[in-house]
């Protein structure tokens, strides 16, 4: 495996941020060219018209989490948000103005963490425990996979990703006679059914991509793997590592935004964004200390965007390259006397003993507390490492919390 540390030709472009606001971008999709949005905590939502050379946030009304969105047509949207204030509540929402006003489609107590439509009718959404099915263009959704159907006991469809209107996989997370298991799901037919079709070794599953029925890639929170036997085996691409989202717009060209604040033993090559022309053969990749991206979709194999913290959107005509070495990384902090809510980074998800979290300044002092599920706090206190000991609590869901006098962020976690 071959890297470069730069695309010498090529160039990114920043075209949003707000540094001094704490709000995160999850996800950023194009309906074409023109026409894209993007979306992330506190129900922030942007739209560009101009090809993303300019973003206007779309004010709005919601307050959770969106995790993931996808469009039916240019007007209508639909996505799933998370965690309204103290509860957690997973919802479908739909659009029908290009993201300015929501309506609620489903609401379950369950985390909903992606969702992709096939076509103008068929959408399917996956999360905690179970995989629902839309034919009727988001009005109506119900479950055709459990966790629980296959024997997991706490179980969750991490992401899925499909091929074409019938083939598609997915990735999930259960417990089956006590111990965790991590595996591989597909459907034939349109997300109707999910066969289990591979168990798998690795550590936590994070994202996944195929590009044909045979051709795809998945990520865990350590390293990214190839397949070229739709999922059967699976080879390891060395030296990428916390791979949070991929783009492949064609059968040769692959992009990887990562989480590069994340430190892997022994392991010294850690960027923001990688690249490869060749289906994963080989691998080019841009470090920039500060880029704590979340998303990468790219139009075309010219054309793409990123999007992260700092509501930040990056934009690339050449399928590449530099980071603007003009621009400050060097983001601030709220302002004085303002507390923003975000979404807590951890893992590992469902957690046994500990939980580390991800990305939080250490300088700053934590508290933290946790809550189970009927709202009481069962545990307090300073946050020290950067982990909080869960070894003791019951075995139930919760959420955590942590705070300081700028920024509080929460999360659900289950206890097995």
């Amino acid at each position: 495996l071959f890297f470069h540390a730069v695309l010498l030709s090529a160039q990114w472009e920043i075209k949003n941020v707000e540094s001094d606001r704490i709000d995160k971008l999850l996800m950023i999709k194009f309906f074409d060219a023109s026409n894209g949005l993007a979306m992330g905590t506190n129900g922030l939502v942007l739209e560009s018209v101009d090809e993303g050379e300019s973003w206007e946030t779309l004010p709005n009304d919601l307050t959770g989490d969106i995790l993931d969105f996808d469009y039916i047509s240019l007007d209508t949207v639909l996505a799933v948000n998370n965690y309204d204030g103290n509860q957690w509540e997973g919802k479908i929402l739909k659009s029908t103005d290009g993201g300015q006003n929501w309506d609620e489609m489903y609401q379950g107590e369950e985390r909903l963490l992606c969702i992709e439509f096939v076509n103008a009718l068929r959408g399917i959404v996956s999360g905690e425990n179970k995989i629902l099915l839309s034919t009727d263009a988001g009005a109506s959704w119900f479950t055709v996979y459990d966790t629980e159907w296959s024997g997991y006991e706490l179980g969750e469809i991490r992401r899925f990703d499909m091929v074409d209107e019938s083939i598609g996989y997915a990735i999930g997370i259960g417990y089956n006679s006590g111990e965790l298991t991590h595996f591989l799901l597909k459907t034939t037919n349109g997300g109707q059914c999910w066969e289990e079709i591979k168990q798998l070794d690795e550590l936590s599953p994070e994202e996944i991509d195929f590009v044909s029925e045979d051709l795809g890639y998945y990520a865990d929170k350590n390293n990214t793997f190839k397949t070229v036997d739709g999922g059967m085996t699976w080879e390891i691409i060395d030296n990428l590592v916390n791979v949070v989202d991929f783009s492949t717009p064609s059968a040769d060209k692959v992009v990887t935004v990562h989480r590069p604040y994340v430190v892997i033993p022994d392991n010294s090559n850690t960027f923001a964004v990688s690249n490869s022309e060749d289906s994963g053969a080989s691998w080019e990749g841009e470090f920039q200390e500060g880029a704590h991206l979340e998303s990468v979709f790219f139009i075309n194999e010219s054309l793409g965007f990123l999007a992260g913290n700092r509501s930040i959107i990056l934009k690339t005509e050449t399928g590449g390259g530099d980071f603007p070495d003009d621009a400050s990384w060097n983001f601030v902090s709220p302002s004085d006397g303002e507390t923003e809510e975000a979404f807590l980074d951890f893992y590992p998800n469902p957690a046994i003993d500990k939980i580390y979290l991800e990305a939080i300044n250490s300088d700053l002092p934590w508290t933290y507390s946790i809550k189970n599920a009927s709202g009481f706090i069962v545990r307090e206190g300073n946050l020290i490492d950067d982990e909080i000991d869960v070894s003791d609590l019951s075995c139930g869901i919760f959420i955590v919390t942590i705070q300081s006098d700028k920024e509080r962020r929460s999360a659900k976690f289950i206890k097995p």
